[in-house]
């Protein structure tokens, strides 16, 4: 009961990404959680390019930190943001 009534308040947002395949470490998938559902949305990945996509893949040009943003709306028009810094290329049994 508390979560719903903090969610009719205020979005809660979990940005997610993983490496689609470790042939290709400059690929990433995101994903994205949320409550309440999520009726538009979209993301920034940090190198100028852009995505509607509810899952999308994007392929970067070169390792690094990348600073992605989402925005998400819900139903009632209401809009939020996140951001989140990520490193690109470089395998998980590197960065771990």
């Amino acid at each position: 009961r508390y979560f719903k009534q903090v969610a009719d308040e205020r979005m809660w947002l979990r940005m997610r990404c993983a490496v689609v395949s470790e042939e290709n470490p400059l690929k990433m998938r995101f994903t994205l959680d949320a409550t309440p559902p999520v009726t538009k949305l979209k993301w920034f990945f940090g190198d100028g390019s852009e995505s509607r996509d509810e899952r999308p893949e994007h392929e970067y040009a070169a390792p690094g930190p990348y600073e992605i943003t989402i925005n998400a709306t819900i139903k009632d028009g209401r809009s939020f943001r996140r951001t989140r810094t990520i490193q690109v290329g470089y395998r998980r049994d590197v960065i771990d």
